[in-house]
């Protein structure tokens, strides 16, 4: 069942223009400036609600940032919106306060074919910047657009002040499965719908939800669907051993520029400790995805995690 997810990671660097405060999860702030500057872009019938546009399906904004779901799909057909193709990774130990002229950076990975939007992401993200963050509107100005892969490869992006090709996107290889696992969850976890009952973490779920996300993800940015035993997987999941669960809950609470509201985004970080030993196949669902974050909220930064053999 080899998952076949090309991705590449896009770190975006500015300068700023005016003092800046950040909140305490960037991500958060990111996703809504590049949501409403790509918007403003590439909009053609302002004021229509998204649902009813004639070109729903034909739009970079929906496709980008709502995740509309496509129509002929086979999977998913009770929702209106698929995992949104982008994940925002701020610098976990990035500065919240920053006078202008200091160098700030965010980091965004793309999946799939949806790397081939790079330059309608960079033009969102760019005047997003001119636009300002923030309640005091905070201008930062674009610097560079540094492209890095998961084989290592570099790319500097603006050359001259001109935009140039992307590489295409790679592959992660990940390494032989390893007896032990320790999961770090570095940004808080929020379990999505019912499973987040706030008594802590249901390994088995958090796992499968790992499994799931890889899977949606290589069926709607890559055009195939991943062949695997799902059955067998959450047997897996559900069985693993777990040597070592130590995990604290953070309450967190984020606003929401779609319905002006205040939504909880309280979550869990700490570390899971697996014994993987012949839940093998459990492993490279656990190494991509690094890449892709889990849980509600991952586009904006949440649920992120590194996974190290022991």
């Amino acid at each position: 069942m080899p998952i076949d997810l090309p991705l590449a990671i896009y770190r975006f660097q500015y300068e700023t223009l005016d003092d800046l405060q950040l909140p305490e999860h960037p991500g958060v702030l990111w996703h809504s400036v590049f949501g409403k500057a790509l918007r403003n872009l590439v909009c053609v019938a302002k004021g229509t609600d998204c649902a009813a546009c004639m070109f729903l399906h034909q739009c970079d904004y929906t496709h980008l940032f709502l995740g509309t779901r496509p129509p002929d799909s086979e999977i998913m057909r009770k929702y209106t919106t698929v995992p949104t193709p982008h994940v925002f990774r701020p610098l976990l130990e990035g500065a919240t306060e920053l006078q202008s002229g200091q160098r700030l950076e965010t980091n965004v990975i793309l999946p799939g074919e949806v790397n081939s939007k790079l330059p309608q992401l960079i033009r969102a993200l760019y005047g997003a910047g001119i636009g300002g963050l923030g309640k005091q509107r905070s201008r930062i100005r674009l610097h560079q657009v540094t492209q890095h892969t998961p084989e290592g490869a570099e790319k500097d992006l603006l050359v001259n002040g001109q935009l140039v090709y992307a590489l295409p996107p790679g592959q992660v290889r990940c390494a032989a499965a390893p007896a032990t696992a320790r999961i770090k969850l570095l940004t808080p976890y929020k379990p999505s719908g019912k499973a987040d009952n706030g008594q802590g973490v249901d390994v088995g779920r958090f796992l499968m939800a790992i499994i799931r996300r890889v899977d949606l993800m290589q069926y709607f940015y890559s055009g195939h669907k991943l062949e695997a035993d799902f059955q067998h997987l959450k047997a897996l999941t559900e069985s693993v051993p777990v040597l070592g669960q130590a995990l604290r809950r953070h309450s967190h609470e984020r606003y929401s520029a779609a319905s002006q509201q205040i939504k909880d985004a309280s979550g869990y970080t700490g570390q899971i400790t697996l014994d993987l030993r012949g839940h093998e196949e459990l492993w490279p669902f656990l190494c991509i995805g690094q890449w892709l974050n889990v849980g509600k909220n991952a586009s904006m930064g949440f649920g992120r995690y590194a996974v190290e053999g022991l």
